[in-house]
């Protein structure tokens, strides 16, 4: 048992390691969300320099730190963060948040790069972000009243605090929780070698110290050397004080535990027990605990990675776009207060979106408009990569618009009287435009582009289900733009989502045309359509290889649990298993106990996590039920195997009158 006890242990201090590299690049993605913030917007670099001095100097008069940070994310398995502070905020950051300058590591999820630099920095690169405060919550909201008295900002926020910081503490309580299990039950085992110790003349202190001696020497090697290599590959020191701190009380609990052997009935050993049968009703209801636990975490989990699985394979539609551009045309912010250029940026949107929509180089997949309840989403032809319904897709059109209406829609004349105005309005079409209306069933669903609203668009795109689609026929409607020959300036609001067909020569025309490349009032912007999802792109990916990693750790556990009992089974049961095995009993019925106690531990497990998730709603009851009866079918396998194991080695020792 002893062996297998430090086994065990290692596998499962690997495990925490190793998810404490994961959890740390999680707690880099999200720390600022400890703290309060609130955004201001600047004008100019001027006024964001004088922002700079009002930070700083309000730093020292209200005892608080401020700083802003900024994220990038370079491809999977690469992301940055960038801090602007004081140097005071910066130490601050550094000693108390454990957010250090440098690279840092993980076995799965890649690498974060941090960096800190001056808020000073932040002038010309920030026109608006958030600013995060560390201090008491007077000073707090004493700065925030000063700041919205000279600059425009948002409504202060308190973040929720992440959940990176109690994942990887409760990692090592859960490990220290199995290691006392372990030496619980090693002392059971224990039983029968100390009462042959103790007649050959050895006294029970000696036993007592040298199994806290071989545990103690036995932990700290391990963990010293999986920390020493395992260091240069994953960053290790988050938490390290509460990680150290976890496994000094453990040692010490598990020293405690070892002097339960002064309390051993030798009756008990003299009579031939060596395992008690209440260590196996113990481990049972442990394993239900662990089943609770195990279910609760894999069908929120599979639920993440199937949810965030479905985002990352809907890039797949956009990356038949990769080569497109973005294009924006922006004032500068000291500008924007004159209310006729603006209309005149607006109009150069409109003039460059006509140029492109005629060429056929423009694609739109725009979901900016609403009637009532219903979300108006505005296609073209080349948007159909985007659809799964048959209805949108496979119709021969024939009209300048067609209009697709939800069946459960009960305003479609408000909806079409909308639609043509709308399409009349950004298109600069007649007010008579040909269309046509198509009702269809559940299930549409397309693929739109965002690149506002952070909050509730945080990808860059959103799916529209269900929801009012107005189809434009470009093979006609370029005709009536063409012989309308005039822009609009109505697209202005989509013209940031719209993807353009162009090539960098094309780009430099427009930006030539239209005096764009040294005004001093409007700036020319264009970016690649992969540049644009790459950064919401790879933060899924990261996010489904530490979801996974979670779920692997919770199987190996379940796995070390199920293959342990089996083992106290047959060291408790081990002539009655034998005596079966002999007389032709089957697997099941030599463990019908066995199976039946798995099976009520997974049926607590399950109907335990499904009342949870009914009340909380963290999960759906039918993704825990599945989860839950797969989880069964996978331990009645592992048990079996271990059944297996076992009876290859156990049986014929004890047919040849050994002892278990």
């Amino acid at each position: 048992m002893k062996k297998v006890k430090l086994f065990t242990i290692l596998i499962i201090m690997l495990l925490c390691m190793v998810l404490g590299g994961e959890f740390y690049q999680k707690y880099l993605s999200e720390y600022t969300s400890q703290f309060y913030f609130f955004e201001i917007y600047c004008d100019s670099d001027k006024q964001q320099e004088q922002l700079c001095h009002d930070i700083q100097r309000l730093e020292r008069q209200l005892d608080i730190n401020v700083f802003t940070s900024l994220s990038s994310t370079d491809n999977a398995f690469l992301s940055s963060q960038h801090v602007y502070a004081s140097k005071d905020t910066q130490e601050k950051i550094k000693t108390r948040y454990c957010v250090n300058e440098g690279r840092f590591n993980s076995v799965f999820s890649g690498t974060t790069q941090v960096e800190f630099k001056s808020l000073e920095k932040t002038v010309g690169k920030l026109n608006e972000n958030k600013y995060y405060l560390i201090g008491d919550e007077g000073g707090i909201y004493q700065f925030f009243y000063v700041i919205h008295e000279g600059y425009e900002t948002s409504y202060i926020h308190k973040g929720d605090g992440g959940s990176a910081n109690c994942f990887i503490v409760s990692v090592w309580i859960v490990f220290g929780l199995f290691l006392l299990l372990l030496t619980w039950l090693d002392i059971q085992f224990q039983k029968k070698e100390c009462f042959v110790m103790i007649s050959l003349g050895k006294s029970r202190g000696q036993l007592i110290l040298k199994n806290i001696f071989t545990d103690t020497l036995s932990i700290a090697v391990i963990y010293s050397v999986l920390f020493t290599v395992l260091s240069r590959y994953t960053y290790l020191f988050y938490k390290q004080s509460q990680i150290i701190a976890i496994l000094i009380s453990v040692i010490v609990i598990n020293a405690a535990l070892y002097f339960t052997i002064l309390s051993i009935d030798f009756k008990e050993v003299l009579y031939g027990a060596n395992v008690n049968e209440v260590i196996i009703s113990n481990c049972y209801l442990i394993k239900a605990i662990m089943m609770i636990v195990t279910v609760a975490v894999l069908s929120v989990n599979i639920i993440l990675i199937s949810s965030n699985a479905q985002l990352l394979t809907q890039y797949e539609k956009l990356d038949k776009f990769a080569d497109y551009y973005f294009i924006e045309v922006n004032m500068y912010p000291e500008k924007s207060l004159n209310t006729d250029r603006i209309i005149d940026s607006e109009i150069i949107k409109g003039q460059i979106f006509y140029e492109l929509y005629i060429q056929d180089k423009a694609t739109i997949s725009v979901n900016e408009a609403v009637v009532d309840d219903f979300s108006i989403l505005l296609i073209n032809n080349n948007t159909f990569n985007f659809f799964n319904k048959t209805e949108l897709t496979g119709k021969d059109f024939d009209k300048d618009i067609c209009i697709f209406i939800p069946s459960n829609c009960d305003i479609k004349e408000k909806v079409v009287d909308f639609s043509l105005e709308y399409v009349t309005q950004i298109f600069n079409l007649p007010n008579n435009p040909t269309y046509e209306t198509v009702t269809y069933g559940k299930n549409g669903k397309a693929l739109f582009l965002r690149s506002g609203e952070r909050v509730k668009i945080p990808l860059g795109f959103g799916i529209a289900e269900n929801q009012v689609v107005i189809y434009i026929n470009s093979s006609r409607i370029i005709n009536t733009m063409t012989e309308n020959n005039s822009a609009t300036p109505h697209v202005a609001g989509i013209f940031k989502d719209i993807m353009f067909r162009v090539s960098q020569k094309e780009l430099t025309e427009i930006e030539e045309k239209y005096n764009l490349k040294n005004s001093s009032e409007f700036y020319f912007e264009y970016e690649l359509v992969s540049q644009r999802f790459n950064k919401y792109k790879e933060p899924l990916t990261r996010i489904i290889l530490l979801n996974t990693v979670i779920s692997v750790f919770m199987l190996i556990l379940e796995i070390t649990l199920i293959t342990s009992i089996v083992r106290f089974e047959y060291k408790v049961h081990a002539m009655e298993h034998a005596v079966k095995k002999i007389l032709g009993y089957s697997i099941y019925r030599r463990n019908k106990i066995l199976f039946l106690l798995s099976g009520y531990a997974a049926a607590i497990g399950i109907m335990t996590v499904i009342i949870g998730s009914l009340m909380y709603q963290y999960s759906k009851w039918y993704i825990v039920a599945l989860t839950g009866i797969s989880l069964f079918l996978f331990e009645s396998l592992a048990i079996i195997i271990s059944i297996h194991s076992f009876e290859k080695t156990a049986v014929p020792k004890i047919l040849k009158g050994g002892s278990l």
